[in-house]
């Protein structure tokens, strides 16, 4: 599973080594809706949620995901179990598009790293608030991630340099 998500995303991205310790994927939700969300699973979320049970559970849910993007090996295949409760979004990295989906109810939640939304939304100065919530089925509560660059020459030699930097 992991391996053709990733290898349609080489062909337009340069990856560095793994580098950067990140919190894991996450739910990622417009925080007016979360009381939404908790009446429906009927629990606080307070805890890690199974995207498994909450997919199967009801499946009116729509959940925005990346095109070619692995999750992880557990969270690929819940995906991919419940692919019809999925929405591709257009683009790998556009956050403000994800958010756009979510307004127009086109999708419930997408899936990302926290650091990466909250970069985001400040980038653009954009006041609307997210919530995270933890997903049962990842495999930790951290991962070591890559950094990505377009393929380009440009990336090709940023994207080494930080493997030289990496490899120090």
């Amino acid at each position: 599973i992991r391996d053709s998500m990733k290898a349609g995303r080489e062909k337009t991205m340069y990856f560095s080594n793994k580098a950067v310790l990140v919190p894991n994927l996450t739910l990622q939700l417009l925080t007016k809706d979360v009381s939404k969300l908790q009446i429906k699973i009927g629990r606080r979320l307070s805890s890690p949620l199974s995207l498994a049970s909450l997919l199967a559970n009801n499946p009116n849910i729509k959940i925005g995901v990346k095109p070619n993007k692995s999750y992880g090996v557990l969270l690929d295949r819940v995906l991919i179990k419940h692919k019809n409760q999925t929405v591709q979004f257009a683009t790998e990295t556009d956050i403000l598009h994800m958010l756009k989906m979510i307004h127009k109810k086109r999708v419930d939640f997408f899936i990302e790293y926290p650091p990466v939304s909250s970069f985001a939304l400040k980038s653009e100065s954009i006041s609307d608030a997210l919530t995270s919530i933890n997903i049962a089925e990842n495999d930790a509560r951290s991962t070591f991630t890559h950094i990505v660059c377009s393929k380009t020459p440009e990336g090709k030699t940023v994207i080494k340099a930080i493997n030289q930097i990496i490899s120090m």
